[in-house]
């Protein structure tokens, strides 16, 4: 190829790959466009992570504490104004007791103060502009005076079945953490997949890092807009789930990226290729194992000797048990902690 037609060739592929970029902005800004309605049913177990001290579900509702929060994250459209609502009842033990005062407040501002009545009724307020802040986070908060029944040692505040939220018509600009941890989690992957090529394990022929992140020069790198497609799709059809596990993910893949890179300078001098490989498939089948139990509430599930959901705070003291006391914790009380609901097998190795 003469000089000239490289330099055609390349500017023929920079435009292409410009183009690919305007064109996969503009489909993640365009996932948060239509016009949303979000309806959270807070009895619902996936619920569970985006509540702050709320007591589980009963008869369709939930009771909170003194104080309870609904956190969603990353809806974007923060420079549009919202209305939320939500479906509270506040009845008391006593029929003679104090109504519930209730403070409700949206990202700090308050939205009202009321006497919460003893049925159920549907309550809804106006969210200003820009007061979500750039990502659209929504942290609605909800005090209420607390009363104890003499059957129970806990204090209760109302009972919450329902919030929701509804965006007004208008230009919705994109969650800025959204857009930020999508480019982070992209970018793990590209460092992943440059440190295997790097270490011979694929083949792939020496290129620069802007040949290497072009899908028009490196066929690999059509991973990257698979990637960013996934995002998007999840992203329109559910933006505060999206952003829960984005967030997780992300965070988990860059602390993957740095142990691999930490791992990858150790051993680049002292492992010949076959044995790199091999340490790569481990990591990879570790990975895939480990993933998958933390999602949700783990795989401990209900852990009803504990009293609590399983989750990966108690999977992580479980597993600090067994290896600190031994492979019979796991069948035996130790320290006057019960063993684990699962084969002791699946903690050790963790």
């Amino acid at each position: 190829m003469t000089p000239t037609e490289h330099i055609r060739s390349s500017l023929s592929s920079s435009r292409r790959l410009l183009l690919l970029v305007f064109v996969l902005l503009a489909l993640f800004a365009s996932a948060y466009q239509p016009r949303q309605r979000i309806g959270l049913d807070l009895t619902a177990p996936s619920a569970e992570k985006f509540l702050s001290h709320f007591y589980p579900a009963e008869n369709g509702a939930r009771w909170t504490e003194s104080l309870a929060g609904v956190w969603l994250p990353g809806l974007g459209g923060g420079n549009l104004s919202w209305r939320i609502g939500l479906t509270l009842s506040g009845p008391r033990p006593g029929r003679f007791d104090t109504p519930a005062r209730v403070a409700v407040r949206v990202n700090g501002g308050t939205m009202a103060e009321f006497d919460a009545g003893t049925q159920k009724q549907d309550y809804e307020w106006e969210i200003r502009p820009w007061q979500l802040g750039l990502n659209g986070d929504v942290l609605l908060e909800i005090e209420s005076s607390t009363s104890k029944p003499l059957s129970d040692e806990r204090e209760f505040g109302v009972r919450v079945s329902r919030v929701w939220l509804n965006r007004a018509a208008g230009i919705a600009l994109p969650s800025t953490r959204g857009f930020l941890l999508t480019l982070a989690l992209i970018g793990c992957f590209a460092a992943i997949l440059r440190m295997s090529v790097n270490a011979g394990l694929m083949s792939v022929r020496r290129m620069r890092i802007s040949e290497f992140i072009d899908p028009f020069r490196n066929s690999y790198a059509w991973i990257f807009v698979a990637i960013w497609s996934a995002i998007i799709a999840a992203e329109s059809w559910n933006h505060y789930a999206t952003s829960w596990w984005l967030q997780i993910i992300a965070v988990g893949f860059l602390l993957t990226t740095v142990l691999i890179w930490a791992i990858a300078r150790i051993v680049s001098k002292s492992h010949t290729r076959d044995q790199v490989r091999a340490l790569v498939i481990i990591f990879t089948i570790a990975a895939l194992v480990r993933i998958p139990l933390d999602l949700g509430s783990g795989y401990e599930g209900e852990i009803a000797s504990y009293g609590k959901q399983g989750d990966i705070a108690t999977y992580i003291a479980l597993a600090w048990k067994t290896a600190g006391h031994g492979i019979q914790s796991g069948y035996l009380e130790v320290n006057g902690s019960s063993p684990s609901d699962n084969p002791p097998v699946l903690l050790y190795p963790f």
